[in-house]
């Protein structure tokens, strides 16, 4: 599923569980704004995405049951090109860098087995705290740190000033790479906040805070004491009988490793699966921002940017009401700046202006895009098409095809599948590079 595939599958979601008035920001929501609080910065996920109801409504829902009607402007019968001027040579081919990022090596693949076999430690000592005995590969050390890059602490990047340390299992892959490497063999009562050890990382290139994102970095850390655990080994009887896991295919020799490594071949040909998809997204939401940057946008559907501000505004405000209490912020503007990620005093309005304009681009772009290749209209097998697929999407709740019609409208089902077809004729143009 490419991005903005994706955006389109959680702008459903939202549409079925919340009503079409709560999606109608939704697309904006799924990827503008990074950084804020974690706790802020994952709401949307964990409110529509955990959260979800387990069931359908029943067969027949009645008449209060159903969304209120929302208008918003028909972009497919109307013609892009009052708002872009687009041409097929501008969107022929696209080759797209995503970086080695992407790649997965057997270094990767042994740090998620390490992260996966943590799972299974046993404190050998029970809760005893230990301070005179170096930190090994599976101990849970409680840490207090302060990270800086180019000799500044940087935003959220300390928990000294905290009540009481952080728990981090040394092998549970937590923290970014190196840091819970850089912690072995350190001795607790060596350390002190006089005398912290500096652990050297470098931030990945696509690290949430872009303010890290690549960069070097110094984390000084303080170790108040480590718990110790065993981490079980990894053999085949520990893959077959604690794992579960049933080789398919051929025969494997009867030596002892072969299911081992025939679990691994597994864990890392799933692990490139998953990949090659992120790099696909990636990749995707790539190419449509190299168009975006290429095209002038003269003008906006009526009503279209406003729609999104003012949906922003009531989640803000939605949410400013709980959090204000909770993380102590005095105004709205406090807290729609840290929601937004944005630097502190920063005009969050102006921002969220240019975020709405950017998301009814996609669409205008997206449509545009249609129209020049002739693909604009969604025929009944196209429909019935995305109507299977959303119903296989929301299995787990037992939505029915028509729950997922009466929620969502045959609109805003026409509308994902264009998405989709337009997602795909895209790829299609793609040559991705991983460099």
């Amino acid at each position: 599923m490419m991005k903005e595939r994706f955006l389109m599958s959680k702008y459903m979601k939202i549409a079925l569980v919340c009503g079409a008035l709560a999606a109608c920001m939704l697309l904006s929501a799924c990827g503008q704004f990074g950084g804020g609080r974690e706790q802020i910065d994952n709401v949307l996920d964990k409110i529509y995405g955990t959260n979800a109801p387990e069931t359908a409504a029943p067969e027949g829902s009645t008449e209060a049951s159903k969304p209120e009607p929302v208008v918003r402007y028909d972009y497919m019968t109307n013609d892009m090109s009052a708002f872009v001027s687009l041409e097929k040579s501008q969107f022929a081919a696209f080759e797209i860098n995503v970086g080695k990022e992407y790649l997965v090596t057997d270094e990767i693949v042994e740090q998620q087995l390490k992260s996966l076999m943590y799972q299974y430690a046993v404190a050998t000592n029970g809760t005893t705290q230990v301070k005179d005995q170096p930190i090994q590969y599976g101990d849970k050390a409680y840490i207090y740190y302060r990270g800086e890059v180019d000799g500044k602490e940087f935003s959220g990047g300390s928990n000294m000033s905290n009540s009481s340390p952080y728990a981090l299992g040394i092998g549970s892959g937590s923290f970014i790479p190196g840091f819970e490497e850089g912690l072995i063999g350190v001795v607790p009562n060596e350390t002190s906040k006089d005398n912290p050890y500096p652990v050297h990382v470098t931030f990945p290139e696509g690290y949430q805070n872009s303010e890290v994102a690549g960069k070097d970095a110094i984390f000084y850390v303080v170790v108040e004491y480590l718990v110790q655990y065993e981490i079980p080994e990894l053999t085949d009887a520990f893959v077959k009988d604690t794992l579960k896991y049933e080789h398919e295919g051929e025969d494997l020799p009867d030596v002892e490793g072969a299911l081992v490594n025939a679990y691994k071949a597994s864990i890392k040909a799933k692990m490139e699966e998953s990949a090659r998809a992120a790099a696909e997204q990636q990749a995707y939401s790539m190419a449509m921002a190299q168009l975006m940057d290429k095209l002038t946008f003269t003008a906006y559907p009526e009503g279209e940017v406003e729609s999104y501000y003012n949906s922003y505004i009531k989640e803000f405000e939605s949410y400013y009401a709980y959090y204000k209490t909770l993380y102590g912020y005095s105004s709205l503007d406090e807290f729609a700046v840290d929601y937004m990620g944005l630097e502190k005093g920063a005009d969050w309005k102006a921002e969220l202006t240019k975020s709405c304009q950017k998301t009814v681009q996609q669409s205008i772009l997206v449509h545009a895009i249609a129209e020049v290749e002739g693909i604009e209209q969604i025929t009944d097998e196209e429909f019935k098409a995305e109507l299977d697929y959303l119903v296989e999407y929301y299995k787990q709740y037992n939505y029915t095809a028509e729950y997922i019609r009466e929620q969502m409208g045959d609109d805003a089902i026409k509308e994902s599948a264009l998405f989709g077809k337009v997602e795909k004729l895209i790829m299609e143009r793609i040559t991705i590079k991983y460099e």
